[in-house]
């Protein structure tokens, strides 16, 4: 882990101002947030301790323009591959809610994804 990353997991309440972004109704800040927090999921820059509320912020923004989930949807696996000891249980369900949400949706390109990552979601219960 990069110092950078380790210096950023150790404040964490940094992330602050994406999550609510993500709970607003605003595209824009919706998806400069769900950007943000993915490049930081990818890194492993997220702090464990916020993950929940990092996976509320998606599921509140799954209302969002077709970017904004389908940015979402490549975040996830990120997420269970990067933060394997964190999430599971309680927090699994939600990433895997998360992610049949989108599968519901009307849009035919974030309906397939969400089918798609659904699959490498599942397999990495086991």
């Amino acid at each position: 882990m990069s110092l950078i990353v380790k210096d950023l997991t150790q404040r964490p309440n940094f992330i602050t101002p994406f999550l609510i972004a993500c709970g607003t109704k605003n595209v824009k800040f919706t998806g400069i947030a769900v950007v943000c927090l993915n490049k930081l999921g990818v890194s492993g820059g997220l702090p464990r301790g916020r993950l929940r509320e990092v996976l509320e912020a998606f599921r509140e923004a799954t209302g969002a323009g077709i970017d904004v989930q389908l940015k979402i949807l490549q975040t996830l696996p990120s997420l269970i591959y990067n933060y394997p000891d964190d999430i599971k249980g309680d927090l699994l369900a939600a990433a895997l809610n998360i992610c049949t949400t989108l599968q519901n949706s009307k849009n035919p390109s974030v309906n397939n994804i969400a089918a798609a990552t659904l699959q490498p979601l599942v397999v990495g219960l086991f």
